[in-house]
């Protein structure tokens, strides 16, 4: 959540986060974040955590690149609502005794609750089911030669009504998406396994190693094997695993 400045997240797209607009990253997202060029500065706060099934209806917000989705608030109180809501849960962050963490997560839940009925009176939709079926369809069929026209008649729509679906919900077009999607699953291929460039590639539907490498070039600016290097270090024994839940201020 920001609250002040502007700041950037980088996902095979630049996502903007300005105050009053909140995202949620979910794992199958691989992205940076930084603020923006033109403010002096990026004041936000965000919170680490795994969800329970009861609040996945809470976290059906509109998508807005593969993993990442965002809500815009656009009342002031309702931004103040919620900037309290984690200015609480940060200070509470700190207490590793029982009822301060049932107290947290509470006050997430509230959280989440009360910025789906903000988004709800703003008016806006949801993704378009649609949409959401195409992406799904992207994804499972991630390996094979999948075109525009395929991803459409799935759908039951032409080309053309489909990519103005996907530039008015997503503001990008089917096939960047696509792209985006496969850099991201071969990034996670190349720092979570030993699988070899080519076995990367065609799991993402390259069957020319040489091709796939143009093309994670092309979006990473740097080779798939710079990429494993620089993000596959082995951590040092003892190192601490993740917690559960993390909340802060930025």
């Amino acid at each position: 959540m920001t609250t002040e400045g502007v700041g950037y997240y980088v996902a095979g797209t630049a996502i903007r986060s300005a105050p009053g607009e909140l995202l949620l990253l979910s794992p199958l997202s691989s992205l940076h974040f930084k603020r923006s060029e033109n403010a002096k500065e990026w004041t936000h706060y965000w919170a680490f955590f795994e969800p329970p099934a009861s609040w996945l209806d809470l976290l059906d917000w509109p998508l807005c690149t593969y993993g990442v989705y965002r809500l815009k608030i656009g009342r002031d109180d309702d931004r103040r609502t919620l900037q309290n809501l984690f200015e609480e849960m940060v200070s509470l962050a700190e207490s590793s005794d029982t009822f301060p963490q049932r107290l947290l997560f509470n006050l997430l839940e509230q959280f989440f609750i009360r910025a789906h009925m903000a988004h709800a009176e703003t008016g806006t939709t949801q993704t378009d089911a649609r949409v959401s079926a195409a992406c799904e369809f992207m994804e499972q069929h991630i390996g094979e030669s999948v075109s525009v026209a395929d991803i459409a008649a799935h759908c039951n729509l032409s080309e053309s009504r489909l990519a103005h679906l996907f530039k008015a919900h997503l503001g990008q077009s089917v096939k960047t998406f696509q792209d985006a999607l496969r850099v991201e699953q071969a990034k996670r291929l190349l720092a979570t396994t030993q699988f070899s460039i080519s076995q990367i590639g065609e799991h993402v539907g390259y069957s020319d190693a040489a091709q796939f490498s143009k093309f994670f070039r092309r979006s990473m600016k740097c080779s798939p094997r710079a990429f494993r290097q620089e993000f596959t270090q082995t951590p040092p024994k003892n190192h601490p695993r993740a917690p559960k839940s993390t909340f802060s201020a930025t």
